[in-house]
């Protein structure tokens, strides 16, 4: 993210592309962030924590339905049918996530969430999958 930060036309269509993976899945906050890095110019200040903040957003428009040798929606309907176990919260996020079916796409996060509660219910043994 630093190097991003240094080249301002990188850094203008890194958030030109973030905002249109996003599309309509995005706050005003978040909004008003990349409206105000695709003016970024030359003289401007990118700090590290912009820089997190850009990482974040662009890996929520990064989602795959495989990762590790596992398939999302096969993951999210075993966890569905073991959900008796699960908190309330959990069970609460995990639903739209089993209503998409089998398009399902998850972004890193959640497939660290997924993985995390397959080890929790003991649907899987890996304790390491690389998520990429």
């Amino acid at each position: 993210m630093n190097r991003l930060g240094s080249n301002p036309a990188a850094l203008r269509s890194t958030a030109r592309l973030i905002r249109a993976g996003l599309g309509d899945h995005i706050s005003n906050q978040e909004n008003d962030f990349l409206t105000k890095l695709e003016r970024f110019g030359d003289n401007d200040q990118f700090s590290t924590r912009q820089g997190e903040y850009l990482w974040s957003l662009r890996e929520r428009t990064t989602r795959t339905s495989k990762q590790g040798g596992y398939i999302a929606s096969h993951l999210v309907q075993k966890i569905w049918e073991a959900r008796s176990d699960l908190p309330y919260e959990d069970e609460e996020r995990l639903e739209p996530l089993y209503l998409r079916g089998s398009s399902l796409l998850l972004s890193r996060s959640q497939w660290r969430w997924i993985f995390a509660l397959c080890r929790e219910l003991n649907l899987i043994e890996n304790e390491f999958i690389e998520i990429r």
